[in-house]
């Protein structure tokens, strides 16, 4: 049995996808644009997301990939915090194809925010799944959430 768990690990593959960018705006403000959920179709150009941000929950995930095809996910949250989120999603069983998706929210010396979108993939069927231009997604959404944070801290309150 040990010689197959061996092989099988031996046959996984990885990716990760690692990016990031500042945002002028405090890291609650960015929070609160990021974290409304309902919203999402107004600004975000990669994700619809809904459900309970608490670990253990299930979310309901829509990763756009063109025109207008989504791809849907189930994933569980592992962590969620005002200032992180993360959430695992599997396809058919471990082993084949798990994302674990982070969104980290820190605050500069400045009082600004750095925005962490990052991706962990592995399983069997990595190598084939396709990922191609999944890294400028995720720096679409966060220019998009740039521009919406920033504009939300400018608003006359």
């Amino acid at each position: 049995m040990k010689y197959c768990m061996a092989a099988l690990v031996m046959l996984m593959h990885c990716k990760s996808i690692e990016t990031k960018i500042e945002i002028e705006a405090p890291p609650e403000v960015v929070w609160a644009e990021f974290s409304d959920f309902d919203k999402y179709g107004e600004w975000n150009p990669f994700l619809r997301v809904s459900g309970e941000m608490k670990p253990g929950s299930k979310l309901a995930v829509a990763f756009h990939r063109s025109g207008d095809d989504w791809f849907k996910m189930n994933p569980t949250v592992l962590e969620a915090s005002n200032r992180h989120l993360i959430w695992r999603g599997r396809l058919l069983m471990p082993g084949i194809f798990t994302g674990e998706h982070e969104f980290r929210f820190e605050q500069t010396e400045k009082g600004q925010t750095v925005f962490y979108h990052n991706e962990k993939f592995n399983g069997l069927i990595v190598p084939f799944f396709p990922l191609g231009d999944t890294e400028r997604k995720f720096e679409a959404m966060n220019a998009a959430l740039k521009k919406r944070a920033e504009h939300a801290t400018r608003k006359p309150k």
